[in-house]
C-alpha cells in the first residue's frame, strides 16, 4: 500500500528497485537499500539515514575478529607476509571478504578484477600505505585505546571478582562466629541438685 502523503509522486506508480551482481539493492533515485557489501554478521541494524545494514543477517564471529571492517587502502604489507591465490573465477568480492574473514591469519585480499581473490595471511603484520600499489582490503589493527580499554575492564573485573569472593568469606566467618556464640549462651541450662 501506497502512502499518498509521505510517497513522492514518481513513486507511487512504478518500482524503481535494482538488484546488483553483489545483492546490493538500489533504488531508483536513492542510495543504496540494502548492502551486502556492508555486512559483517554482527551489523543487522543502522539509523537512518545509513540503512546500509538493513537486510544483514547475524552469523557466528570468529573469535579474532572483534567488530573489525575492512579498508580500502593502497600499499603494501611487509614482515612475514605469505600470499595465497585462489584463482577460482567464479569468486566475487563477497566470497574474497567471507574467505578471508573466517580465517583468523587474513589481513587482507584483493579481487583480481572480479575474479578469484589474493589473500595476504601472516602474523603481526604491518600495512603501508602507497599510492603506487594496487588496491587492497585491509583489516585494520585495533587500535591501543581499545587494547587498553580491554585490559581495564579485564583487570576491573578480576579485582571486583576478588573483592566479592573475600566480602562473602569475611560475612560467612561472621556468621559462623555469631551463631556460635548463641549457642554457648543460651545452651543448655546447668542443673543444680541440693
Amino acid at each position: 500500500m501506497v502512502d499518498p502523503v509521505l510517497t513522492p509522486e514518481s513513486r507511487r506508480y512504478l518500482s524503481g528497485w535494482r538488484l546488483d551482481y553483489q545483492g546490493n539493492i538500489f533504488d531508483e533515485d536513492r542510495p543504496q537499500i540494502a548492502g551486502v557489501d556492508n555486512c559483517y554478521g554482527y551489523n543487522t541494524r543502522s539509523k537512518p539515514p545509513h540503512t546500509f545494514y538493513a537486510g544483514c543477517k547475524l552469523w557466528e564471529q570468529p573469535t579474532c575478529r572483534d567488530h573489525l571492517q575492512y579498508e580500502i587502502q593502497t600499499g603494501y604489507f611487509e614482515n612475514n607476509v605469505s600470499y595465497l591465490n585462489d584463482s577460482n573465477t567464479s569468486l566475487g568480492y563477497t566470497d574474497c571478504k567471507v574467505k578471508c574473514w573466517e580465517d583468523c591469519n587474513c589481513y587482507g585480499f584483493m579481487n583480481n578484477g572480479d575474479t578469484g581473490c589474493i589473500f595476504y595471511r601472516g602474523s603481526n603484520l604491518k600495512f603501508h600505505s602507497s599510492g603506487n600499489y594496487p588496491k587492497i582490503y585491509v583489516l585494520p589493527p585495533a587500535s591501543p585505546s581499545e587494547k587498553r580499554k580491554k585490559l581495564i575492564t579485564m583487570i576491573v573485573i578480576v579485582i571486583v571478582s576478588l573483592f566479592l569472593g573475600l566480602l562473602s568469606s569475611l560475612l560467612y566467618y561472621q556468621r559462623r562466629k555469631n551463631k556460635q556464640g548463641t549457642r554457648k549462651v543460651t545452651g543448655p541450662a546447668e542443673c543444680t541438685t541440693w
